[in-house]
């Protein structure tokens, strides 16, 4: 009888202590959900930067307009950021042009000196132009036939010269790790203008090479 007694007794207690826990748990704050993890950023930041290119195409001359050209380049400069950079670019360019009439001919170089303004997007496309102060030294023959007499002369030239350039790139590679260097193969396509005392000349060149940005 004592066992039947006892046993409403406990089951009030077990209940009484189920809604206790119940109305604890009811008033307890939900803890808050876990933080997503951060997602990995690349790096930023100003550092130097280089390049260098082999490079042919065509020169153009007042005189004698049809001719081959081709260049070496090297560029160094500061790259602020991943988007803009300014930089240098160096480029020694011979070329050789061949008059209309075939009798006629320029042997030209040229040292281009430009300060390019640079714009990276998608760190593979580059657009840059500016200002440039150009050495150039010219060679120029021609030969004349009439009859059974035939005669030929040359004349040379060099001096400084205004000009400028510009530059589209496409660079093959990209991010080393979580930046911020890149660094890849470049391809190039180079147009440059000069303003000489004969008329203005203009080179286009396309190129391959490296780049580290």
């Amino acid at each position: 009888m004592k066992a039947h007694r006892q046993l409403p007794g406990t089951m009030l207690m077990v209940s009484l202590m189920g809604l206790a826990g119940a109305a604890r748990a009811q008033g307890e704050p939900e803890p808050p959900p876990a933080a997503p993890r951060p997602a990995a950023t690349v790096k930023d930041g100003v550092r130097l930067r280089g390049g260098l290119s082999l490079n042919g195409g065509v020169f153009l001359l007042p005189a004698n307009p049809t001719g081959g050209a081709f260049s070496l380049a090297g560029r160094l400069g500061v790259q602020f950021n991943h988007y803009f950079s300014i930089y240098y670019q160096n480029t020694p360019i011979l070329g050789a042009t061949l008059g209309q009439d075939k009798r006629s001919g320029t042997l030209a170089f040229a040292d281009y000196n430009s300060l390019l303004l640079n714009l990276t997007l998608f760190h593979m496309f580059e657009l840059g132009a500016g200002p440039s102060l150009d050495y150039v030294a010219l060679a120029h023959g021609s030969l004349t036939i009439d009859g059974f007499n035939s005669s030929a002369s040359a004349s040379t030239g060099t001096g400084w010269a205004a000009g400028g350039h510009g530059r589209f790139a496409f660079i093959v590679g990209g991010l080393s790790g979580d930046g911020p260097r890149r660094s890849g193969l470049v391809l190039s396509v180079d147009a440059h203008p000069m303003f000489l005392s004969i008329g203005p000349t203009l080179s286009l060149t396309a190129g391959v090479g490296v780049e580290w940005y």
